[in-house]
């Protein structure tokens, strides 16, 4: 009797644990899909740029050239710079698969000494939702002096 009962149990329960799966699967194909849609891919030349060595006061631009390697159209969204000293400018808000653009980034030293390192998050929509460029320099300043 045991026998037909776990029979019985095995027919009522696993068709409802397949269905189950499958629906559940399916319904994390319509999410990814949903999240992927519309996203492209790029290049950069390069993400860094090393100014080298500045003099404080000094203001240097650096164009990071951006390409759309991606089918769909690549739209910049946002750019956020890490303090006042650098600007981001972006002439091109999008563009299309193939395209080629820039986001010019200026960098001015006044005040600045030393080591420098300074970011710009860019928002786009690619699968990293959020890209960081960086300039670095070694800034000489003349009117600051520090005794160690």
């Amino acid at each position: 009797m045991k026998g037909k009962q776990i029979l019985y149990l095995i027919l009522i329960v696993f068709p409802f644990s397949v269905f189950y799966a499958c629906k559940s699967n399916r319904n994390e194909d319509i999410k990814k899909d949903i999240q992927t849609e519309g996203l492209t891919e790029f290049e950069f030349n390069k993400e860094i740029h090393n100014f080298g060595e500045l003099i404080s006061g000094e203001v240097v631009i650096y164009s990071f050239k951006l390409k759309n390697t991606g089918n769909n159209t690549l739209l910049i969204k946002n750019t956020e710079c890490d303090c006042n000293c650098i600007k981001a400018r972006c002439p091109e808000k999008s563009l299309q698969s193939g395209e080629t653009g820039i986001i010019e980034v200026e960098f001015d030293t006044a005040g600045l000494f030393g080591k420098q390192y300074k970011s710009v998050a860019v928002e786009m929509n690619t699968k990293e939702k959020t890209i960081y460029l960086a300039v670095i320099a070694d800034v000489k300043n003349d009117q600051l002096e520090i005794n160690y």
